[in-house]
């Protein structure tokens, strides 16, 4: 019997390990081993013009990040983007339904600083991490067309000046990691900034068919953005 003691003790861990092996459940989640991403995104901003529909209208919108994740969950973006769009000029001494006297280019930049948390933590549950995003930062005009203004010769009390704003922001969106390096992301922003009144709009003595008692100082609007992009993750 001694003889077949050995071969029968091999037999059994041999045994022993397929059935660990057999009993070994598939986990959907997946460690991102990386903890840095630089990326691109292109998309459309839906904005509104606010009530005097001033401000800049929907366009196109493209913008970089660059991203550092800490702890299990959290990360801190910077974001860059431009707003690629025009504005309606508007000249208030005209009858109403005629005020509008051109289109003019109204490109507005972006950089704005964001908290990210994703609620799978640092994982993958199928290759697919949703998260949360807020943050603010500033805005302000670059490429702004004066021309329909001076052709019009609208006064300059009458002309809109963006200017720098302060900008908040808050949403979602999902992670598609493709691989170690590569990622698809989609995003859903709701960027708010203020659009300042001209001090023309806000004189309510002058003699113009648009009644100005009610116009406020200036006012909050939405920019409302969905952005599909590129990551790469290092």
């Amino acid at each position: 019997m001694s003889k077949l003691r050995a071969p029968t003790l091999a037999l059994a861990f041999f045994a022993l390990a397929a059935a660990a092996s057999a009993q070994e459940v598939y986990s959907p989640y997946r460690f991102v081993e990386t903890r840095q991403e630089a990326a691109i995104s292109v998309g459309q901003a839906f904005t509104s013009t606010g009530q005097l529909g001033i401000g800049p209208r929907s366009g196109d919108w493209v913008a970089g990040r660059y991203s550092l994740e800490f702890g299990g969950a959290l990360a801190l973006e910077s974001n860059l983007g431009l707003l690629m769009t025009e504005r309606d000029v508007i000249d208030i001494r005209r009858d109403e339904g005629d005020q509008v006297v051109g289109r003019a280019d109204a490109n507005v930049a972006s950089l704005d600083v964001r908290l990210r948390l994703n609620v799978t933590g640092h994982r993958t549950w199928h290759g697919l991490q949703p998260f949360v995003v807020f943050g603010g930062g500033l805005a302000f005009a670059t490429g702004w067309d004066r021309t329909p203004e001076l052709d019009a010769e609208v006064p300059p009390i009458d002309v809109y000046e963006f200017g720098t704003r302060f900008m908040a922001n808050v949403g979602g969106g999902l992670n598609i990691h493709l691989s170690r390096r590569f990622a698809l992301r989609a995003d859903g922003v709701l960027n708010l900034w203020k659009i300042g009144t001209p001090e023309g709009y806000r004189d309510a003595t002058r003699d113009v068919p648009l009644d100005l008692s009610m116009i406020p100082d200036d006012e909050w609007v939405s920019v409302k953005l969905l952005t599909v992009g590129l990551s790469w993750r290092f």
